[in-house]
C-alpha cells in the first residue's frame, strides 16, 4: 500500500505539499496539486471520486455530526435522522458524510478546520453540548449549520425540532383533563435543550392549573428512572401519573410501578416521549409524544442547503409532535 511519502517522492515534492494538495488548501500551485492527484489517483491512495472532487474544488457533501454512542434501543431515532437527511440530499443532487464528534477532536481540528479540510458545504449537527467553544466558533463562522434539537444562534445557522415547551405542556393539560391532580415529571438533564424545554413545559402547565411541580432530577438512562421512581413511589403512594421526559425513562418508570405491584393505568398512568418502538413492545403499551425524526433530518437537510444558496430562513424551525395514546394512560379512579 503506498503511503503519502511515495507519493511525495514520485511527485517531487514534500509530504506536507501533498498533504495540503488532498486537503483542498489553496496556497498549493495549480499545476503541482495536478500532478499529486494524478499520482495519488495512480496509487488509488484516495478513491478516484475524491480526487476528482479536489481536482475540481467541488463541493457537494453534506457533513452529519453526531455524538458517539453504542448500541442502545433509546438510538433508534438516529436511524431516522440519518436517513432523511441523506434521502433529501441525494435527491438534491449531495452527498453525506457522517462523523462523529470523536472523529473531529482525534484530528485536533475545530469543526471550522475539520468542514474546510473535508470540503463540506455545511453540518448538520446532532447531541453536540452547546457550551463547546469549538461549537461557537463554527456558528459565528460563514459556515452553514443546522442544530437538532438544540438550542443555539448564530450567523448562518437554524435550529429544527419539535416544540418541547408546548409538548410537555398539553402532556400535563392532557393528564389533568383525565383528573390527575399529582403528576410527576420524570426530567432528563437541564443542559440537553429538549429536556429543558419539556421541563418548562410541564411547570407552566402545572403553574396553569394550580398544582404542585413535583420533579424527579436524572438522566436518559432506564436504570435511573426506574430507580428514582420506585424510591418516590414509595414514599409518595399517593402519585397518579408520570410524564416521562423520554421513552426509555418511561419504561423505566414502567417497571418501577409493576414491580412495586401498582396497576398501569389503574393505579398510575404513564406517558413517555419520542415514539420509539419499544413502546409498543412492553405491556402495557406506553402513551407517547411522537416526533418524526425522519422529517427532522430530511428538514435539516433542506434548510442546510438553503441557507448555502442564500435563501432566508427561520432561526428555529418547529415540526409538528402528536401524542400518541395506547394502554399507560386512562383517567384517574383512585381518587372518585
Amino acid at each position: 500500500m503506498k503511503t503519502i511519502n511515495d507519493i511525495a517522492k514520485a511527485a517531487g515534492v514534500s509530504p506536507a505539499s501533498v498533504s495540503k494538495a488532498l486537503n483542498g488548501y489553496k496556497n498549493v500551485n495549480e499545476k503541482t496539486r495536478e500532478k499529486i492527484l494524478r499520482i495519488a489517483e495512480m496509487y488509488d491512495y484516495f478513491p478516484n471520486r475524491s480526487a476528482v472532487q479536489l481536482a475540481s474544488k467541488a463541493e457537494d457533501t453534506i457533513g452529519l455530526i453526531m455524538p458517539m454512542v453504542s448500541y442502545n434501543a433509546s438510538y433508534e431515532y438516529l436511524l431516522g435522522i440519518i436517513s432523511g437527511v441523506y434521502n433529501f440530499a441525494e435527491a438534491a443532487g449531495f452527498r453525506v458524510a457522517i462523523f462523529t464528534s470523536n472523529t473531529v477532536e482525534n484530528y485536533n481540528k475545530s469543526y471550522v478546520q475539520f468542514c474546510h479540510s473535508n470540503n463540506l458545504i455545511g453540518m448538520v449537527i446532532h447531541g453536540l453540548d452547546n457550551i463547546d467553544p469549538q461549537i461557537m466558533r463554527l456558528v459565528e463562522s460563514e459556515i452553514p449549520s443546522v442544530f437538532i434539537d438544540s438550542d443555539i444562534e448564530g450567523k448562518k445557522t437554524c435550529v429544527v425540532s419539535v416544540n418541547n415547551e408546548l409538548a410537555g405542556e398539553n402532556v400535563v393539560d392532557v393528564l389533568v383533563g383525565l383528573g390527575h391532580r399529582h403528576i410527576v415529571f420524570v426530567a432528563g438533564p437541564d443542559y440537553v435543550s429538549a429536556a429543558h424545554g419539556r421541563l418548562a413545559g410541564y411547570r407552566r402547565a402545572i403553574l396553569k392549573h394550580n398544582l404542585e411541580a413535583r420533579v424527579i432530577p436524572t438522566r436518559f438512562f432506564y436504570q435511573e428512572a426506574y430507580d428514582k421512581s420506585k424510591d418516590y413511589i414509595l414514599e409518595n403512594p399517593e402519585a397518579t401519573a408520570f410524564f416521562c421526559a423520554s421513552d426509555i425513562m418511561a419504561v423505566g418508570a414502567l417497571n418501577a410501578c409493576l414491580d412495586l405491584k401498582y396497576r398501569v393505568p389503574d393505579d398510575i398512568s404513564i406517558i413517555g416521549f419520542d415514539d420509539l418502538s419499544i413502546t409498543q413492545y412492553v405491556r402495557p403499551q406506553i402513551s407517547t409524544v411522537r416526533q418524526d425524526f425522519y422529517q427532522m433530518g430530511r428538514k435539516s437537510a433542506e434548510l442546510l442547503l438553503d441557507i448555502r444558496n442564500g435563501v432566508e430562513t427561520p432561526k428555529r424551525h418547529y415540526l409538528d409532535h402528536e401524542l400518541i395514546f395506547r394502554q399507560s394512560a386512562a383517567r384517574n379512579i383512585r381518587e372518585r
